[in-house]
């Protein structure tokens, strides 16, 4: 795998989750590890730049992000749009997305590996802040890894546990030159995955000091709620179910009933509040675009509806009278007559980035149970609460006739609510259903590995199936 030694850890006037919260901290062009680690004022922007290089993965371009619904039905594509290449599986290793996306991850995992290892061996500051700091850089680096996993995993969303996944790097890279790792298989990276998480869960705070910290840095609840969508990509509803659970008693975190609220209007990039419906999400606008949350780069995506705008007949999908059809798909530029979404109506991309919401885990739950335990009525519930908040029309129980008619109901929700939010095609992989294009072979769900990665390794590290 690529190295990269990273102590010059940011410009630290970084600011860490809003304009008005910089930190105060001596300029420095570059900080040993015994000064970045040793206390908590250098220690803290060391984990915000962990957050910041797990931002610039998981919004690349924006593809990174938006690729979950640019590659299913939720999306229409101008007919030279380049992102046909993702519908179509045409990508090579040679290509320039394939390889940042899985350098800017390994970055990522490097400077949580750099919080994980260091902070033990060198913090001098308080021990339960210490304990906070590793938490956060084990919820980044499961993260980052579930990230690459459902993006480079050969099977990975389709239940192949014995197929290659990605390489797993758990240490901080000590020099430039280190023996190459092979790929560890899907199930190997799961298992790191969930271990992090539940390491991460005993040591994160249920709340930070503030509600914007609570919604952009990793809490108790947001590593449930990570743990939730890893056992549910995983089939393994129970502890799906168990996950969310967790997440729906905690008081920190609601419904919020007014939609617009919860993805407020932004035309003059002003800061929006992430309210109690985010579990964990990137605070883009408050940043007005300064060094650690940058542009999303949705706007080019979604905004201006130059390549890709919200797909007429996923419209009318949703019933006329639901609120996210009426307050949630909007006109966009004006100039392209294409409707598109309103979670991304900042022209400049400054809009605030949903990584985890509680809708999702609520459907995440009602889905588990009516997996696990048939027609029962909690999931019943918990899929109306969704609906209710929509305004449209509430199921009963007898509305089902089995089981299968359940999960497809919320699957279906699943669809409706998190539209534009990245997912979609994750759900589309793990049920067995139709990408965009349905005739792209399995072997090619997975994007390639990096040529770059595979020649630096000398081989060690091998290509998908689909690519060789």
């Amino acid at each position: 795998m690529k190295n990269y030694k990273i102590y010059n850890w940011l410009i630290l006037s970084v600011f860490f989750v809003a304009c008005d919260s910089q930190l105060d901290l001596a300029p420095e062009d570059t900080l040993v590890e015994d000064k970045v680690f040793a206390s908590e004022k250098t220690a803290d922007a060391a984990v915000a730049d962990a957050y910041h290089s797990f931002y610039e993965a998981s919004t690349f371009f924006g593809v990174t992000y938006a690729f979950g619904d640019l590659t299913t039905d939720n999306v229409a594509l101008a007919n030279n749009a380049g992102y046909w290449t993702y519908v179509d599986a045409e990508l090579t290793p040679a290509d320039y997305v394939v390889g940042e996306v899985w350098r800017l991850h390994y970055k990522a995992i490097n400077v949580a590996n750099n919080l994980i290892k260091k902070i033990p061996e060198i913090g001098t500051y308080d021990e339960t802040l210490e304990r906070q700091h590793v938490a956060e850089g084990r919820f980044l680096r499961a993260f980052a890894y579930l990230n690459l996993l459902r993006i480079y995993g050969d099977g990975a969303l389709t239940g192949d546990a014995s197929g290659l996944g990605v390489v797993l790097q758990l240490e901080p890279f000590e020099g430039i030159v280190e023996e190459p790792k092979p790929r560890q298989n899907n199930g190997a990276i799961f298992n790191q995955v969930i271990e992090d998480l539940q390491l991460a869960i005993a040591d994160l705070p249920a709340a930070h000091s503030n509600n914007e910290r609570t919604r952009s840095r990793a809490t108790k609840a947001s590593a449930q709620a990570l743990l939730s969508r890893v056992y549910l990509y995983q089939g393994d509803f129970g502890a799906a179910a168990s996950a969310a659970q967790a997440v729906l008693a905690d008081p920190n975190y609601f419904l919020t009933s007014d939609l617009q609220q919860l993805f407020p209007p932004n035309p003059d990039a002003s800061p929006q509040e992430m309210t109690k419906e985010w579990l964990f999400g990137f605070p883009v606008s408050t940043n007005n675009g300064n060094f650690q949350y940058g542009t999303n780069y949705l706007d080019l995506i979604y905004y201006f509806k130059n390549n890709a705008w919200a797909d007429a007949a996923f419209i009318d999908l949703y019933d006329t009278a639901d609120l996210r059809r009426q307050e949630l798909i909007f006109a966009g530029f004006a100039g392209n007559p294409n409707l598109t979404t309103f979670k991304f109506n900042n022209p400049e991309g400054l809009d605030n980035v949903p990584m985890l919401r509680l809708a999702e885990v609520i459907l995440t739950r009602a889905e588990s149970l009516a997996r696990t335990n048939g027609l029962v009525p909690e999931a019943v519930d918990l899929l109306n609460e969704i609906r209710q908040r929509a305004g449209v029309t509430s199921f009963d129980l007898a509305d089902f006739s089995n089981a299968d008619d359940l999960v497809n109901a919320i699957l279906h929700e699943r669809r409706l609510e998190l539209a534009f939010e990245g997912l979609h095609r994750f759900d589309l992989l793990r049920t067995g259903r139709p990408l965009k294009n349905p005739d792209v072979p399995a072997d090619r769900f997975a994007w390639p590995i990096p040529q770059y990665e595979i020649e630096l390794s000398g081989g060690v590290v091998v290509q998908n199936p689909g690519y060789e």
